[in-house]
């Protein structure tokens, strides 16, 4: 899962846009594969693996014969076969082991290839009843899958070139006429068999990364389904003309997030069920995710991947199968007929039916019979399991118990066939190697880490062991042996605590005995080792220190703590300097190393120690780099000399010369390149020669001859067939004489070290000789361009053996041991796999254990549980530090009791002495003045406080001041009267306001400014106009118009008498006058309309006169006709009348006064009221006053006085700032209050309750 989510980090954009485009097609025509015979029989010896050995190795090839597994690749998905009914298989590396589930009978069979299992499945119907195993490649062995018929095992059909590398996943059709199978990287093919007939029916790349699983539709022929890492592709099968074609389609998932999948499941409509990593169930239809089922309130419908599901035969019914370790079924008609919105997917329901197996992760499940089904247990075992999920209760039971996940460690017991694994899962295991029964499992809360099994002359009793955790704890353990292997039925006990490892209702000690609990790191342990005078014994852990611990041979032993050394990096291996007591050699990270001398600690009291802390006496460091192996290319034209007579002939005699070597492909020695790019990587192995140290580095699969503080290596040895891989584990036996390597390649290499003859600088000059001699017949006669050093002597191992055994991508090895009497040979690897071996070499590889009187162990007492933080142990160092804390502050507490003590026997006599005086009398009390110093500390430290507030509340107070000054200039500052509201005195209804404009900016008058200085600068170079004469003839204008306007209006007389009026009598009667008077108004009004009508006709300008100056410029333009002047040259006189801008200017300024002065009248008047207003009021209160005087009824109300409203007469008010007092809050209140209570209670004799503020105080007593 992490490669997958690497892979996904890293592509997720380009999965991303490749689902957003339209579906991949893929069509792939058949391949043409040589076919075998249909009755093609196959001899079971031609399909052999083994061990492989060089040419005249003094190594046996069978050295190390395989006898048992004891594990289980638990956390490889889908790792599990049903045979029948009772037998069940699955891969472990190169072994397939075969369980009768009711006998618990196993027996094994390796792989044809010797390469690591892939993937086994069964087709349990007639008559293709076969069983698939897909097997690796290993060396030129290609991969194969390979049908056999059961119970007989008899190979039945050999499928070749499906990949290149290894498979992953294999399905059969559901008529058992197909298999599907998928490859491993770099090609993961998808390849469709006819199984029958050996031959390839389509061919095609699946993904660009890994499948997890494929599956045939059992509905719908000729479509399967693939899926894995962040993508799920649908395939169909199609016969076309051309022959049969295989179209593959991507799924999108639009909006869903893209996830890995591990189970799918090809509906009758031809929509497709996955699983996804949180735990829901995706529909897809079409290559698109349609529906997201989950459970009511969108709970998940498991807390786990779905990793299988099941279809009920009515249809109506899914089963889902998931890593949580439930069985859910749900009603599916549900789904089908939900229709939920496009932008929320999600159809809810509730599972019909459940059951879960507790402690149990489904990674496959497989079918028995009936309702019976078999689990592989993710948590490390196998399970049957009834899935007749109706029942109240399904009966489910465990069949097989194994380590879940990798194998860290093991120690063979030298008295017992007792065999004691350690597991990254915090499993500890014990086996009999005699009946390979698994006696007792011990499941601790952390994960174990490493373990140490101490030499015989340590633990005289051969039953201790010493294990690491990842929570940096280190328990030291005895077994009983005796009682494990009189144990008929498993031990299994969960360690809940570490106060003790037997189960909660054992009283007496168990097969397993605590003797004792440190905890010398605060992360994980890494190592622990013992020097070889057994005096010290050194852990290390991740957190970048080693503990040391004083050794006391006994029985048991006894350890002592003596303290921890910080390093530079983490630590991965520590070995000790033969014959040195105190001498260490450390590896760490980035290729370093630092030979470093303990300091010689003697036991101290615990009670005398304030820190574990120490430091080395004296170190070495030493940095190795990051190198690599190649074999040396053939020279270019660059690397050789020029062509001369000596050589032209050199070449025909070569030619001349032609010898069977020649045609040989050159394959040029090996060579060691140091890299110039990378850093050193972590040295994970070394050991101490004659000659130097021999380390390993990590991704270089070579010895490395090293001498502390030099950064040079002295000599290397590759490991045949695994320069790139990882050295895991090593071990040197037959005195040292051989070397017994594992890599994570899951490969058990065997080398004989070289002997003095073969490794001597004579030696390695004859070899480097012989490659360069062999390069230059190869050049024929030409010379390289320059003389070549003679380069770092390299051990060749030519006796050497090699066994593939566990997974080849999850197998490293992790641990090499043998049986006490060297009979048996046990290996470890992080695929959960253990297997056992019977040794055949002529000589004994380990040392004969020698007979000793083994002890017995005394009762051991159960260790107590050492103190906690938050829950967690602390460590050595830890707990020290807390108990230095603890004693510091008790005496510090102490000495705050003794103060506060003294301080209340003080005040108590104070008191006294106040209450004394205060009965004496008057005249002879004295005046009891306090020392002012207290108070003169006060008030500095209030001064302090206040200062302190003013420094915190600064940049507040100028932030709000700047703000408030920026408000006040871009909205107030720039208005001519701040707006207001006048109300009249006598009707409050009547109001005035004045007129709202801005003051004239300085933009203006500098605008005004430049105006006259632009015109006073045209004046000075000739260019305006002489204003005053431009006046003057204007006004004589206006002039000789008014005077022909009054020439015309004296012509204007009044109106002619009528004729018919000089007859008429001197009295006319009242009706003539009448009329008369109404004859002469009309006749005045006609008259006064003629004259304006003819006042405004002389107005009318002439049309055919010109316009004023008109003229002028008429003579100018005939004068310069063809010479128009632009107003940008020198010599332009600007005509008159061009001041337009100022004018604009001047018209602005009146309209800003003639405001400015109604603004200032209004402002007036509101002064003016507002001295009217104090005027009555002082007014008002003699008229009170004499009101007084005066009798009651002659008293008259006075009127009443105006108000002044300020929210609208005087709203600038509210811009005015004023200081606010701040109502304390009741928490304040409170702090206040306790305040006055303790100052008040110093008059009291009172013991005070917390350190006074004046830690200076000087008592009364001593002045």
């Amino acid at each position: 899962m992490a490669d997958d989510e690497d892979h996904k980090g890293e592509h997720g954009e380009e999965e991303e846009e490749e689902a957003n485009e339209e579906a991949i097609i893929e069509e792939v025509e058949e391949e043409a594969v040589e076919e075998e015979s249909i009755l093609t029989e196959y001899d079971p010896d031609d399909f052999i693996s083994g061990a492989v050995t060089s040419l005249d190795a003094t190594l046996p090839d069978d050295l190390f014969e395989f006898e048992h597994s004891y594990g289980y690749n638990c956390h490889k998905y889908f790792n599990l076969c049903a045979c029948d009914d009772s037998v069940v298989c699955w891969s472990a590396g190169s072994i397939i082991t075969f369980m009768d589930v009711n006998t618990k009978q196993t027996w094994f069979r390796r792989s044809t290839t010797g390469g690591s299992i892939g993937n086994i499945v069964s087709y349990r119907k007639d008559p293709n009843y076969r069983i698939a195993i897909a097997e690796g490649k290993e060396g030129h062995r290609d991969p194969l899958i390979l049908m056999y018929t059961w119970p007989q095992m008899e190979i039945d059909a050999v499928l070749r070139d499906g990949t290149s590398n290894a498979y992953s996943i294999l399905d059969f059709s559901p008529d058992g006429e197909l298999l599907a199978s998928v490859g491993k990287e770099p090609d993961y093919n998808l390849t469709i068999w006819n199984w029958k007939r050996h031959r390839i029916l389509l061919r095609t790349s699946a993904f660009t990364f890994d499948v997890n699983t494929v599956m045939f539709s059992p509905y719908c022929p000729g479509q399967l389904t693939t899926a894995g890492a962040a993508h799920v592709k649908f395939w169909k099968m199609a016969s076309t003309f051309t022959g049969l074609k295989l179209k593959g389609e991507l799924g999108r998932f639009g909006k869903t997030e893209i996830c890995d999948v591990l189970g799918v499941y090809p509906m009758p409509d031809e929509k497709v069920l996955s699983g996804c990593e949180w735990g829901n169930v995706l529909v897809w239809e079409a290559g698109l995710v349609k529906l997201e089922v989950t459970q009511r309130g969108r709970k998940t419908c498991h807390k786990a991947p779905v990793i299988q599901f099941m279809l009920s035969p009515a249809g109506d019914e899914v089963t889902t199968v998931a890593r949580d370790g439930c069985v859910r079924a749900w009603y599916w008609d549900t789904v089908e007929q939900a229709d939920p919105p496009e932008d929320d997917p999600f159809v809810e329901l509730n599972p019909v039916a459940e059951t879960c197996v507790p402690g149990c992760q489904i990674m496959c499940l497989k079918h028995q019979k009936d309702m019976f089904w078999y689990a592989q247990d993710g948590n490390g075992g196998l399970w049957s399991l009834e899935l007749e999920i109706d029942k109240i209760e399904c009966n489910h039971h465990k069949v097989m118990t194994c380590h879940a996940g990798p194998v860290v460690a093991m120690a063979i017991l030298r008295t017992h066939p007792i065999l004691v694994t350690a597991g990254q899962d915090g499993a500890l295991q014990a086996y009999n190697t005699d009946t390979h029964a698994l006696l007792a499992r011990y499941q601790f809360q952390a994960s174990v880490t490493c373990l140490l099994y101490p030499p015989i002359d340590v633990d005289e009793t051969s039953c201790i062991i010493i294990v690491g955790f990842g929570d940096g704890i280190m328990r030291v353990l005895y077994i009983h042996p005796d009682l494990l292997l009189a144990q008929t039925t498993l031990v299994e006990v969960r360690v809940h605590s570490a106060l003790t490892i037997h189960s909660e209702d054992s009283i007496h000690a168990d097969v397993l005995d605590l003797i004792c609990l440190l905890k010398p790191h605060s992360k994980s342990l890494t190592q622990i080792t013992i020097n070889e005078q057994r005096s010290l014994l050194v852990t290390c852990g991740a957190d970048s220190t080693i503990f040391m611990y004083r050794l006391i041979v006994d029985t048991p032993f006894r350890l002592h703590r003596l303290g921890f050394i910080e390093t530079p990096n983490n630590i991965a291996y520590m070995t000790w300097k033969p014959e040195e007591e105190r001498v260490l050699l450390l590896c760490g990270q980035v290729g370093f190393i630092m030979e470093a001398v303990l300091p010689d600690v003697s036991i101290r009291d615990y009670t005398d120690i304030t820190t574990f802390k120490l430091d080395f006496v004296s170190y070495k460091e030493t940095l190795v780099k990051k190198h690599y192996m190649r074999n040396r290319p053939f020279p270019t034209e660059e690397d050789l000399a020029s062509i001369d007579e000596e050589a032209l002939k050199a070449k025909e005699e070569a030619e001349r010369e032609k010898d069977e070597d020649e045609e040989e492909e050159w394959l040029g020695e090996i060579q060691l390149i140091e890299s110039e790019s990378m850093l050193g990587t972590t040295i994970t192995w070394a050991e101490y020669c004659e000659e130097g140290i021999w380390v390993v580095q990590r991704g270089t699969g070579a010895l490395f001859l090293i001498k502390p503080g030099q950064n040079k290596i002295f000599k290397y040895g590759p490991i045949p067939g695994a320069w790139c891989d990882d050295i895991t584990s090593l071990k040197f036996v037959c005195d040292h004489r051989y070397l017994i390597v594992g890599t994570n390649t899951g490969y058990i290499r065997m080398v004989r070290m070289p002997t003095e003859d073969e490794d001597n600088p004579e030696q390695h000059h004859v070899i480097w000789m012989m490659a360069q001699q062999k390069l230059l017949k190869k050049l024929k006669g030409r010379r390289l361009a320059k003389e070549e050093p003679q380069p770092t002597p390299r051990i060749d191992f030519d006796d050497r053996y090699y066994l593939p055994m566990h997974d080849h991508y999850t197998g490293a090895i992790t641990a090499l041991e043998f049986s006490g009497d060297g009979k048996r040979f046990y290996t470890s690897g992080e695929d959960g796999n253990i297997f056992s071996y019977f040794v055949n070499f002529t000589e004994p590889l380990v040392p004969k254990p020698t007979k000793v009187k083994l002890k017995e162990l005394p009762k051991v007492e159960k260790a107590r549980e050492p103190s906690t933080l938050d829950g967690e142990l602390m460590s050595h160092e830890e707990l020290k530090q807390k108990e230095e804390y603890d004693k510091m502050m008790s005496i510090a507490n102490a000495h705050k009791k003794r103060v506060r003590d003294q301080l209340a026997e003080l005040t108590a006599e104070y008191s006294k002495i106040i209450k004394a005086n205060r009965a004496l009398p008057y005249s002879q009390q004295i005046d009891v003045t306090l020392d002012p110093r207290p108070l003169q500390v006060q008030e500095r430290e209030l001064d302090q406080l206040k200062a302190l507030t003013n420094r915190k509340l600064a940049h507040q107070l100028e932030a709000s001041d700047l703000g408030y000054h920026k408000m006040y200039t871009r909205n107030i500052i720039q208005l001519d009267v701040y707006p207001f509201t006048l109300k009249c005195i006598r009707d409050p209804e009547v109001m005035i306001r004045p007129l709202r404009q801005k003051n004239l900016s300085k933009t203006f008058y500098n605008q005004l400014e430049e105006v006259h200085q632009k015109m006073a600068e045209a004046a000075l170079r000739g260019r305006n106009v002489n204003l005053l004469e431009l006046a003057d003839a204007a006004l004589k204008r206006t002039d000789t118009t008014a005077r022909r306007a009054a020439a015309r209006k004296s012509s204007w007389g009044p109106p002619r008498i009528a004729s018919f009026l000089l007859g008429l009598p001197p009295k006319p009667s009242h009706p003539l006058k009448k009329a008369l008077r109404n004859y002469h108004q009309r006749l005045n009004r006609h008259h006064l309309q003629f004259i304006e009508w003819q006042e405004h006709v002389s107005r009318k300008p002439d049309p055919n006169a010109m316009p004023p100056g008109a003229a002028e410029a008429l003579k100018d333009a005939e004068a310069s006709i063809g010479n128009r002047l632009l107003k940008t040259q020198p010599d332009y006189v600007a005509p008159p009348g061009h001041n337009t801008q100022l004018r604009v200017c001047f018209a602005r300024k009146e309209i800003y006064d003639t405001k400015r002065a109604f603004n200032e009248k209004i402002l007036q008047l509101r002064e003016h009221k507002v001295k009217l207003v104090a005027r009555m009021k002082e007014i008002g209160e003699r008229l009170a006053e004499i009101r007084v005087e005066i009798p009651p009824k002659l008293v008259k109300p006075p009127p009443p006085i105006p108000e002044i409203d300020d929210d609208l007469e005087f709203p600038e008010k509210n811009l005015e700032i004023k200081p606010v007092v701040i109502q304390p809050s009741a928490r304040q209140a409170m702090a206040a209050r306790k305040t006055m209570e303790r100052r008040k209670s110093t008059l009291y004799p009172q013991q005070r309750v917390r350190q006074p503020r004046v830690p200076r105080f000087v008592p009364l007593s001593g002045m």
